[in-house]
């Protein structure tokens, strides 16, 4: 059985995914730029790197999630957000096309297509209209791969992930770890914007979700639209970090600053057809997944107060 080929392994989803990948008997092959366990290269891939397409064509599928991941790095470097997100989609997505093999792909795309919605919660099929660099390099990427899809009979799916946490591999500045961290070890909790609003989904659920997709895509069947991942419940940062404190017993303070200017206010997705199509809906609440993310955490807090 050929493997998957998973792109950007050592990352949140990527590390998660060649892990349940593992445990389910799919042969994965791991490629990213920084080595962990779960990588199999280690390989900073580039737009028109000569060596992506033989690593495509060794596969059944490809789950291509490499590429920038946050929105205030797209802000910071437009130009290598564009780099990273569209020009190497368009290598792999060219890849998968040139293949003996036609693999199938799943594109790793983001709710920040959507924009500032006009209403919540934001279904599948809302109108994409993204207000950042990043959330702009995802819709191109996504047009590509949908490009692929109807000119050359590609089987692909467009996954939108939205807020996903949970893992030991997630960066310690992104929002949810960022708070976590700060009220286990009593420090203020920074919030950048009071109001805004994030719909935040479990890793362990984004799992489930892309394994699901991936057994359809073997199977021979396609989606027809985009397919929106989320937890289905929205709450604000300043929600968030009360929530946070009060789960962790935390006499932290929160200390409230402006929002930045590029981010949406807003999010608070309902996935209907993620379970129409994959049978697919989030299993973890917000409380239980925040629980389960501190104990995951605790050594590292603890082992930082001691410093």
């Amino acid at each position: 059985m050929k493997p998957v080929l998973i792109t950007g392994s050592s990352g949140l989803i990527g590390a998660a995914l060649i892990r349940a990948m593992a445990r389910a008997g799919w042969p994965a092959i791991g490629v990213d730029s920084r080595p962990a366990p779960t990588t199999t290269i280690v390989h900073h891939l580039l737009p028109g790197d000569p060596r992506i397409p033989a690593l495509v064509a060794e596969a059944r599928g490809v789950i291509h999630l490499a590429g920038m991941s946050r929105v205030k790095w797209g802000e910071l470097d437009r130009a290598r957000c564009w780099a990273e997100n569209v020009a190497l989609t368009a290598t792999i997505t060219d890849a998968a096309i040139a293949a003996p093999t036609r693999p199938w792909l799943i594109y790793a795309s983001s709710r920040e297509v959507y924009g500032e919605p006009a209403t919540l919660p934001v279904s599948d099929a809302a109108p994409i209209a993204p207000l950042n660099i990043y959330g702009a390099s995802k819709a191109a990427a996504e047009a590509l791969v949908t490009q692929a899809a109807r000119q050359a009979d590609l089987a692909t799916a467009i996954l939108r992930f939205s807020t996903v946490y949970g893992g030991a591999e997630d960066h310690d500045d992104r929002v949810i770890p960022a708070f976590l961290n700060a009220a286990m070890a009593h420090r203020p909790l920074q919030v950048f914007g009071a109001e805004v609003m994030v719909d935040p989904t479990w890793i362990g659920d984004v799992i489930d979700a892309v394994m699901r997709q991936a057994e359809a895509l073997t199977l021979g069947a396609v989606a027809d639209r985009p397919v929106l991942l989320c937890g289905g419940q929205g709450i604000t940062l300043l929600d968030l970090a009360r929530r946070i404190c009060a789960l962790t017993g935390s006499t932290s303070p929160i200390e409230i600053s402006a929002g930045r200017d590029y981010d949406a206010v807003r999010f608070h997705g309902t996935p209907l057809y993620a379970r129409q199509w994959l049978g697919w809906q989030p299993q973890t609440s917000l409380d239980d997944g925040i629980c389960q993310y501190a104990r995951l955490l605790a050594p590292r807090a603890a082992a930082a107060g001691h410093g």
